[in-house]
């Protein structure tokens, strides 16, 4: 399930205009979680929502959802932290991305 969480959030970042590659700065995965409410097999079509619930100074909180035939078949998150690629210590979240961030924040649906 996490290799569809990250194809998601490389989308979502996209359509951001978010780059991981271009600047000093990347953002690993400190936390993950996921839990599942229906049986997902190799083939299944997957709808995965994608929602920025916390922006902390330095991290993000990402949620998703997974829906299977319009059910919901699996739930979780990661949380991000920006870090200098030199030093691998957290650093504040760029301002222009920051901004970006911003405006996605959002809470996601319970069910």
């Amino acid at each position: 399930m996490f290799r569809y969480f990250e194809s998601a959030e490389i989308e979502f970042m996209r359509r951001l205009g978010v780059s991981y590659t271009k600047f000093g700065y990347g953002f690993p995965r400190v936390h993950v979680e996921c839990d599942f409410f229906l049986a997902i097999v190799h083939d299944d079509l997957l709808e995965i929502e994608v929602f920025l619930t916390k922006l902390g100074r330095s991290s993000v909180r990402l949620e998703f959802r997974t829906l299977k035939e319009g059910k919901l078949a699996a739930r979780g998150a990661v949380v991000i932290v920006c870090i200098d690629k030199k030093t691998e210590r957290a650093m504040a979240i760029p301002a222009e991305m920051r901004e970006k961030f911003e405006r996605e924040l959002t809470t996601a649906p319970a069910q």
